[in-house]
């Protein structure tokens, strides 16, 4: 049911006092059993709206639907997006203690004291937790009911407006942190936030091309090797081979190795996403050859040292090896200021300090996708093999060698071109 009401206001214009009338529009839902739900509207088309999504409720005798509007737990828009993208009978029903702003302080609690990562199975950096504070108030502050926001009711479009002036890696640091707080709602409190992966990708901006240029060739692995340490080497060679996430191949176990019909297989019992659970054929002689010794010997405990097993001290080795093997940002380029035809002196700038190797561990497991996508393999068994969770990831390494490989064969093509140009026409001069 719809109700128009007008009421008069005082209103001041050019230093006189005028009245003016202005018209609001309710919505009404007033049926037996059920609480009475009124909102308020400028226009009659949103009332309009609104009364309809309300009676839709009612037909599907959706109660607990109207308990959480009666409680002020799920905003009008909120619903109407959700009616949008669910049918009336699937519409999620909001937890009572769902607002996001409550959720934020007990997950950055949670973080604070005792909580493990589930990728990386330990405990949370406090850099980490300041950089998921400040990135998750910010997505929150930018939707529409900040704090108040229920957290079941948030979709893309919600997440579209928040992040529309924020774009490349801080766009993404603000989704990663969302992510990692939607995975803790999911876990600990059974509140599930309506995106998906796909919706992630969707929000995310490329900051990069990341199909060749992150992955390692076999030149620089090699150099990496050379200026690595300990078991440091093996290790890499074995993220190369496999494209294991780093904490997936620390977690690796001896009877987590197998070997059928002289195929080599490294299986992953947990991991990052719900995907990361798969069986990964080693096709690399001398990374299978090293992986069936460290089988026999580890037994059922773990393959590499407890040191290696600390993502800290594999960064640091990763990061001196690095140094040493030359992968390191260039200095910034200095350019010289022109001012309206004065010649002005060439500054002097000193080159910044290098903190972060050009190369990343992480690469490591682009190196195995792009040799899967060299070889030809099907997108199923990439997508098996690397435990994507979404098509598009493995996009990223099809997207470069299908470039490559279409220029060698054009370059094959254009050789033997001469040989199949049509000659002139007998009789033309």
């Amino acid at each position: 049911m719809i109700e128009k009401r007008e009421r008069t206001v005082e209103v001041e214009v050019r230093g006189k006092v005028r009245k003016k009338t202005v018209t609001s529009y309710r919505a009404i839902g007033r049926w037996h059993g059920y609480p009475t739900i009124i909102r308020s509207f400028g226009t009659r088309t949103s009332a309009k709206e609104a009364s309809d999504a309300l009676y839709k409720l009612w037909r599907a005798g959706r109660l607990d639907m109207f308990k959480v509007l009666d409680k002020n737990l799920l905003s009008m828009p909120n619903l109407l997006i959700l009616l949008d993208k669910y049918t009336v009978d699937n519409v999620p029903v909001p937890s009572p203690k769902g607002t996001i702003g409550v959720l934020r302080d007990e997950w950055l609690e949670y973080m604070r004291a005792d909580g493990t990562r589930s990728r990386a199975k330990r405990g949370y950096a406090p850099a980490t937790i300041e950089r998921y504070e400040t990135c998750l108030k910010l997505v929150i502050a930018g939707l529409e009911h900040g704090d108040d926001t229920d957290a079941g009711s948030i979709t893309e479009q919600d997440l579209e407006k928040a992040l529309a002036k924020v774009k490349g890696a801080t766009r993404n640091r603000r989704l990663t942190a969302l992510q990692s707080f939607a995975r803790w709602c999911r876990k600990t409190k059974g509140i599930q936030i309506q995106l998906t992966s796909d919706d992630y990708a969707g929000l995310r901006d490329d900051e990069r091309d990341l199909g060749i240029e992150p992955a390692l060739t076999e030149g620089e692995l090699a150099r990496m090797r050379a200026a690595a340490v300990g078991l440091y080497p093996q290790f890499w060679m074995v993220l190369a081979r496999t494209g294991l996430r780093v904490s997936e191949c620390q977690e690796l176990r001896g009877h987590h190795i197998s070997e059928v019909k002289g195929q080599v297989w490294v299986k992953v019992v947990e991991g990052k996403t719900f995907n990361a659970p798969r069986t990964i054929p080693v096709f690399d002689d001398e990374a299978a050859k090293f992986l069936q010794g460290v089988q026999q010997t580890a037994g059922r405990g773990y393959i590499w040292p407890n040191k290696m097993r600390a993502y800290g001290n594999c960064r640091k080795n990763w990061d001196g090896a690095a140094a040493r093997a030359g992968f390191l940002h260039a200095p910034p380029e200095v350019k010289k200021k022109q001012v309206r035809g004065k010649k002005v002196a060439e500054p002097v700038v000193e080159p910044k300090k290098v903190t972060r190797p050009a190369k990343t561990m992480h690469g490591l497991r682009h190196t195995f996708g792009v040799t899967l996508a060299r070889l030809g393999t099907p997108g199923h068994l990439v997508l098996a093999w690397m435990g994507h969770s979404s098509v598009t990831m493995q996009d990223r390494y099809q997207k470069g060698v299908a470039e490559e490989i279409d220029v060698v064969r054009l370059a094959g093509k254009y050789k033997n071109l001469g040989s199949t140009t049509p000659q002139d026409t007998p009789g033309e001069k």
